[in-house]
């Protein structure tokens, strides 16, 4: 934990120090104002996204929680809550009834803008963690019954091989979200009049929390990309296996192909959307967020 804070500590006061507010802060143009009238189709279809995303995780999560044949890793439910929180984090502005206000309230702002450029990391690091948990099992072939199925036993202490610290890969995520939320919200509480609403969500007008958020989320991103080379490989060379001797569960290979897909969607849309904003992007995840 104190590792982790340094390191976040260090990377601010470098970014600060090479861009700071007062330099990068532009003003909004006049193109980019908030209409209602004419916005009103694109918020509708966003919320919608988003709220059809955070039900259908919330449903899938707290099904495999209560129910006692549904067998998954410990990290598969902090990766379906990651993506739960990252959908209400978007319609924030919907659950406090300001969704159609050119000016909300000010520390619902502040607390939105910090949550959109926090959250990503949390997605992506939960991701990151459930692709290393089941490169472990695969690797080692201990998906026969898959680690740590049992939900009820996440929270506490779990037994694992000295060789993958689950308890880790859980928490790790959810430390350093934590920690980016707070630099975000003391950022936008010190200087509110870098809070904008620009019609879907609240952001910064500044650069800096923006080049923060991406630089975690592309190194975490592109950092999957070796593990799933090494999944893909062990995928292949169990294929021709009998059930008797494959070291993969049916249970543990489906949800491979899934992440798989679902890494895969978002280095398409680092391309895609790279020089064409992030509405794009978001969109993008929204859907994404629907296969699960």
């Amino acid at each position: 934990m104190s590792k982790l804070n340094i390191a976040v500590n260090i990377l601010f006061h470098y970014l600060n120090q090479n861009y700071p507010v007062a330099a990068e802060m532009n003003p909004v143009p006049d193109s980019i104002e908030f209409k209602p009238s004419s916005s009103k189709t694109i918020v509708s279809l966003f919320i919608g996204l988003e709220l059809s995303g955070a039900i259908g995780m919330a449903v899938i999560l707290f099904t495999a929680i209560f129910s006692n044949q549904v067998k998954r890793l410990a990290t598969w439910y902090t990766f379906c809550a990651s993506w739960t929180i990252s959908c209400l984090s978007y319609s924030l502005l919907f659950f406090a009834g300001e969704i159609n206000s050119p000016e909300p309230r000010k520390s619902i702002c502040v607390l939105q803008a910090a949550l959109m450029y926090s959250v990503p990391t949390l997605t992506a690091a939960s991701t990151l963690a459930l692709l290393v948990h089941s490169w472990y099992n695969v690797h080692f072939g201990l998906s026969k019954p898959p680690l740590e199925s049992n939900p009820r036993v996440i929270m506490t202490n779990i037994a694992v091989s000295s060789k993958l610290n689950t308890n880790q890969m859980l928490s790790a995520p959810f430390l350093l979200w934590i920690l980016l939320l707070i630099g975000f919200l003391s950022l936008g509480i010190k200087s509110p009049s870098l809070v904008h609403n620009f019609g879907l969500y609240c952001t910064f007008m500044q650069i800096l929390p923006a080049k923060i958020s991406s630089l975690f989320v592309i190194i975490t991103t592109f950092s999957t990309i070796p593990i799933q080379v090494s999944l893909g490989i062990s995928l292949c060379r169990n294929f021709d296996r009998s059930t008797s001797s494959s070291t993969i569960s049916v249970q543990t290979l489906k949800m491979v192909v899934r992440v798989f897909t679902f890494s895969f969607l978002i280095l398409i849309g680092f391309v895609i959307f790279s020089n064409r904003g992030l509405l794009g992007l978001d969109y993008l995840f929204l859907l994404k967020e629907r296969k699960w």
